[in-house]
């Protein structure tokens, strides 16, 4: 079995009026490489900008990769961990 870790894209938005109005949006769908994340984040800015009819420079795609399994290993361990001595704790 091959292991897959995907891509997330976020879309980044700075308003031409006012600098400090930032968004930053996930899209909701997960992407195999870095690649075809960015690809779809640049049309995703283009369509958005035809539609509403803003300027592109304003926007930005970002991609970043879903934790490995490991990270959330990790992360479960450690929350197992600290459930288990909290119990001992609390009989003190």
């Amino acid at each position: 079995m091959e292991l897959i870790v995907p891509f997330m894209l976020f879309i980044l938005g700075i308003s031409e009026d006012d600098a400090t109005d930032i968004q930053l949006s996930r899209h909701p769908v997960l992407y195999e490489t870095e690649q075809e994340c960015l690809t779809a984040g640049q049309d995703l800015i283009r369509t958005r900008v035809v539609a509403e009819h803003e300027n592109a420079t304003y926007f930005r795609a970002f991609c970043q990769r879903v934790p490995a399994p490991e990270e959330y290993e990790s992360l479960f361990s450690e929350r197992d961990s600290a459930r288990k001595k909290q119990p001992a704790e609390q009989a003190k």
